[in-house]
């Protein structure tokens, strides 16, 4: 994600972008000529060919003439990537360690909400959706988030328990696939996790019927106060009354089969390495086989 500032001026207007770790100011004039000026550390990825790109767009935005803004300018919009790939003689065999180990570099790198990641699943026609969520934990044996058990992504998983995770890193030119199936976490594990979340959260998830249409913002403001009142809520945002974990609110764990790492290259030869499993599905997820293949995709 991006921080953007923005200031219009007779002869051109500069946008100062943030992407985590890197920070540059860009000028884009009236004449279309395009200045670069590096304020910090500099991500060679943000090229003058690809500012350029990105002002024309930011620029029109500005101007508050978004008619200007065509399907051409949207489709010449492109990121060049770096030269920088994926070293095979360097990964490991466990791609959880790997992981781990990228997941930590998006958190060095300040990329705005690294545990985010995309959910699809698949209702029982065959109709995909898909959503964002926040990981709350992994291990070998998955990866976990929490939801409300009644929302829509729960009835499909109810129907069709198999789904897809992707994680997307664009500031450092990165992405993971992961493809299993997905179990209910413990009722300990999900209580275990609502204590850790702030009260005003907990309290929401009592409220939220994810997924089910609402009269009105006002409506659910009004059932809000009306929870926090009852359990006591606190200026310091602290409850006096323990607030319960309801039994419609609660964990997922993705147990994966497949697990895919992909980095941007240069002219679009992306690489891409994927780690595959045999797992037995028909016996509950038995990991019998935990010995991971590695091999490398065509771009």
């Amino acid at each position: 994600m991006s921080r953007v500032g923005c200031r219009l001026e007779p002869q051109c207007c500069w946008i100062g972008l943030s992407f985590g770790w890197i920070r540059r100011r860009f000028e884009f004039c009236k004449n279309d000529s395009c200045a670069l000026n590096t304020l910090t550390r500099v991500s060679p990825k943000l090229t003058k060919a690809s500012c350029q790109q990105k002002l024309a767009v930011a620029c029109v935005h500005m101007s508050g003439d978004s008619s200007k803004v065509s399907l051409s300018t949207v489709a010449t919009l492109r990121e060049e990537y770096s030269s920088t790939g994926l070293d095979e003689s360097t990964l490991t065999d466990n791609p959880f360690v790997l992981f781990k180990k990228w997941l930590d570099e998006a958190v060095a790198a300040q990329v705005r909400e690294p545990n985010a990641m995309c959910l699809a699943t698949v209702d029982q026609t065959g109709r995909p959706s898909n959503r964002y969520v926040l990981l709350k934990g992994f291990d070998d044996n998955g990866f976990v988030w929490y939801t409300n058990y009644t929302s829509r992504k729960a009835q499909q998983l109810e129907k069709n328990p198999f789904a897809a995770l992707t994680f997307w890193w664009g500031d450092l030119e990165r992405s993971v696939r992961i493809e299993g199936k997905v179990f209910k976490v413990s009722s300990s594990e999900s209580d275990e996790y609502f204590r850790l979340r702030p009260a005003k959260s907990r309290l929401a998830a009592i409220l939220s019927e994810q997924s089910k249409p609402v009269g009105s913002r006002m409506e659910l403001e009004k059932k809000f106060e009306e929870l926090a009142q009852q359990y006591g809520l606190q200026p310091d945002g602290t409850c006096s009354k323990p607030i319960p974990r309801p039994d419609t609110w609660g964990g997922y764990r993705l147990v994966p089969d497949s697990i895919e790492f992909w980095k941007g290259m240069r002219d679009r030869l992306h690489d891409r390495i994927k780690y595959v499993r045999e797992v037995d599905w028909s016996s509950d997820h038995n990991l019998n086989s935990n010995s991971w293949r590695r091999y490398r995709l065509q771009p």
